[in-house]
């Protein structure tokens, strides 16, 4: 499971206080790249206040479609079968 914005693009976000700072990488489909502990456990504390949800990783070799340039193979018509009598 990866975040991801609800919004925001190709960007990054500082989060922490006075001591620490981290920055949160967001690529251009609105994943966060490599969070560690700290950004995780924020992001997963406020999530819904700021704009982020759980989704699940595609598959590597999952390829998107729009549907258009598939094509349904026609179901084959069944020959009908004559039994001895």
């Amino acid at each position: 499971m990866k975040w991801k914005h609800v919004k925001l693009r190709d960007c990054k976000l500082p989060i922490g206080g006075d001591y620490a700072v981290h920055v949160v990488t967001i690529d251009s489909d609105g994943f966060v790249v490599n969070p560690n502990n700290y950004v995780d456990n924020v992001i997963s504390k406020w999530a819904e206040y700021i704009g982020f949800q759980r989704v699940a990783e595609p598959a590597p070799d999952e390829t998107l479609s729009s549907g258009d340039s598939e094509t349904k193979q026609a179901k084959k018509p069944r020959r009908k079968t004559t039994r001895g009598k």
